[in-house]
Parts: structure tokens; C-alpha cells; sequence
């Protein structure tokens, strides 16, 4: 599943948008071009889309007002977070390497801040470590959601790339695949009925006709899947 991937669609828009004859295959680079601030500009690599630089932990965080003591668990959120950009020209910010950023709040306290980004294969080698685990076809560091299910953590997203695991100081587990029971692609937006205890995903992927609603049961297996044809485009 590595041909028409998301990425390799963004990677050949950003290609041609910068003039630098990209190939639109996940994974490509271009060649290095100018170091940003030689005069241009680059938007999704300033401001508050500036990536951030490297991994930190500070504990006992100051706490302005009161954290109410009830509330105990982990604040996570997660984004595009760009590692060792070749051309910033044909950067698309949606394909930065995911950074999942969490504050550990317990009995009023702010007990730890941690980012760590997800330990992808391509993350892992450019920070000169070992990837935790087999490598899938469609491998990307996912940026684009997390979510907790069944006690595990998930890094989510869109059009291809399995789910990766975290433990709980946000370290990469690897790849998450249902026990098994996922094939193909799976989604960011996950929804879950708390009533029947099943998490469910609107699914697509570019290469499929169709989009796909699959239903994870309650024992955490990727069990029913029902294909739907896209809405007709209007004319």
C-alpha cells in the first residue's frame, strides 16, 4: 500500500508547487535546497506551526489557580511536528512527523509534561535508534489524533498507516494493528459507543473505490466492515 498514499499526494503537490521536480512517492525527497531565511519564506515552518526542536520532561509543574483534585488522568494532544527537513520548499505541513505533548494532572497537581514524537521507522532512524518493532508497508509517523481505547494509547491516522501504541510516559510500543484483525486503512476520527462498548471508523484510502465503516468490538478486534461508494461528485 505504499503507491497512493495521502503523503504521496501532498509530497507531489508540494513538489511541483516549489518547482523542485519532487516524485510523488511516499517517502521521497527532494534535493537540499536553500536554508530557510535566505530570503524566503516559509509559513507552515513559522509562527505556531514553528516545529518544535527537541524532546523534554519537567516535572512539578507550576499550576496558575487551581487544578480541581478529581480531575486525575492524562491531558495528551498530538500534531505535525517536522524532523529533519531535507527542503523546506517542498514541506506540506500536514506531513511533519507526529509529536504527542501530555501533561500527568493528579490530586491537583501537575505531576509531568512530556513530547516525545512517534517512533515511526523513518522517525527512528533519523534520531539514530532502533525501531520498536516490524516495520509495516505504509509506515508514517502518525500526527493527527490520540486517543485511549481498551487502556492502550493510540496515535492515529488518516488513509493508510497503522495506529501506533504508547505506553504511558509517551514512548513508543509500535504499531497497533487490533490484535491482528486490521487490514487496510484506518482513520484519525474514531468514534466510540460507550453503550455497546465498540469504537467505530469511517476509513478511506486513495487508492480504494469506496470508504469503509469498521466496527472494533468490545474484546478489541477489528470484527465487522461494511464498504459504501463515495458521493457522486456534482457536476
Amino acid at each position: 500500500m505504499a503507491e497512493h498514499t495521502r503523503r504521496s499526494v501532498l509530497l507531489g503537490a508540494a513538489g511541483v508547487a516549489a518547482g523542485t521536480g519532487l516524485a510523488g512517492r511516499a517517502g521521497a525527497r527532494a534535493a537540499s535546497g536553500p536554508a530557510p531565511g535566505a530570503g524566503h519564506r516559509f509559513p507552515y515552518l513559522e509562527g505556531a506551526f514553528k516545529p518544535v526542536a527537541e524532546e523534554l520532561t519537567a516535572f512539578g509543574l507550576p499550576v496558575t489557580g487551581r487544578v480541581p483534585r478529581e480531575l486525575n488522568g492524562r491531558y495528551l494532544r498530538t500534531g505535525p511536528n517536522a524532523l529533519g527537513l531535507e527542503d523546506p520548499r517542498a514541506h506540506h505541513w500536514m506531513l511533519g512527523e507526529g509529536m504527542v505533548h501530555g501533561v500527568r494532572l493528579r490530586e491537583g497537581k501537575a505531576e509531568w509534561y512530556r513530547n516525545r514524537w512517534v517512533r515511526s521507522s523513518q522517525v527512528a532512524r533519523k534520531l539514530g535508534e532502533p525501531h520498536p518493532g516490524p516495520v509495516p508497508p505504509d509506515d508514517f509517523p502518525c500526527n493527527t489524533h490520540v486517543i485511549g481505547h481498551r487502556g492502550r494509547v493510540l496515535a492515529l491516522q488518516e488513509s493508510g498507516p497503522l495506529p501506533y501504541e504508547l505506553d504511558e510516559e509517551l514512548g513508543t510500543v509500535g504499531t497497533y494493528d487490533f490484535r491482528g484483525t486490521l487490514e487496510g486503512a484506518f482513520t484519525a476520527h474514531t468514534k466510540f459507543d460507550a453503550r455497546a462498548g465498540e469504537l467505530h471508523a469511517i476509513s478511506y484510502y486513495p487508492a480504494w473505490d469506496h470508504v469503509r465503516h469498521l466496527v472494533v468490538d468490545p474484546a478489541g478486534r477489528a470484527s465487522r466492515a461494511r464498504h459504501g461508494s463515495p458521493s457522486p461528485t456534482p457536476r
